[in-house]
């Protein structure tokens, strides 16, 4: 379910102060339920990783915020992201954040009723993104059949919570799990999926074919390309992950070795 304005968390990234306090002025007289203010790419970045909102408003004159922009879509997440820029290079930067999918682009010349145009026009965005999301699921469940309810051992896929919503993933794709500061992330192919789910709940409901050799790494054993006992290494996807030394032997005996 898509949150109105009354309900919504929205990140501010704004390294001018007091332009990072007029919005919060203003989105606090819209009513907004929660804003959390950064003043460079890196707080906000770490400020995403442990709550992640339902909307974004980053400073299209800062380079660095374009880059944070793409790490959220590389992650396969919908948040939607206002820009706002000043007017000079207007089109430039029009052209920049047109570019990445769900984003809007405002002129730095604020009012309350623009500004809560363009929430209503992200929030819009957000619900298309889930509506279609919905329906490729819908669909990726009617080829595979239904889903067991009782855990994630032996179903086709798991879901990742994104949002208000859940993303469906082929369990087969996915190369290994990560631990990354408080988050456990999905690998496939070249992209991260996060998920709060930890690595220790993960390992026993995807045994066997998910094995833990590393207290941050937690791979499935279909997609090893080679291991290297003298180097304590897999190689996954063209990616060298370590063996960790308390999960070596364990890790090593439940592979089918043939010496």
């Amino acid at each position: 379910m898509v949150p109105s304005i009354y309900q919504t968390e929205i990140l501010v990234c704004e390294p001018n102060l007091s332009f990072r306090d007029l919005l919060l002025v203003l989105l606090t007289k819209m009513g907004v339920r929660k804003v959390v203010a950064a003043s460079n790419v890196a707080e906000a970045e770490s400020n995403f990783r442990q709550h992640p909102p339902h909307v974004c408003i980053l400073d299209a004159d800062v380079a660095e915020s374009f880059e944070f922009a793409t790490k959220i879509r590389q992650n396969g997440l919908l948040t939607p992201l206002i820009f706002l820029g000043s007017s000079v290079n207007r089109e430039a930067k029009r052209k920049k954040v047109s570019a990445i999918k769900n984003t809007n682009f405002l002129d730095d010349d604020l009012s309350s009723s623009r500004l809560t145009d363009a929430l209503n026009y992200a929030l819009l965005q957000l619900e298309n993104s889930l509506l279609n999301q919905k329906i490729a699921i819908d669909h990726s469940s009617a080829r595979v059949g239904p889903i067991a309810a009782q855990g994630l051992q032996g179903e086709q896929h798991v879901f990742f919570k994104i949002g208000d919503a859940f993303r469906a993933m082929n369990i087969e794709k996915i190369s290994f799990f990560f631990a990354d500061n408080k988050l456990t992330y999905a690998r496939v192919e070249k992209r991260n999926y996060p998920t709060n789910v930890q690595l220790k709940t993960l390992e026993e409901k995807l045994f066997p074919q998910f094995l833990r050799c590393h207290k941050k790494y937690l791979i499935n054993v279909m997609h090893i390309e080679s291991i290297s006992t003298k180097d304590d290494k897999i190689k996954i996807n063209e990616e060298q992950l370590p063996i960790g030394y308390s999960y070596r032997k364990p890790f090593l005996d439940q592979l089918n070795l043939l010496r």
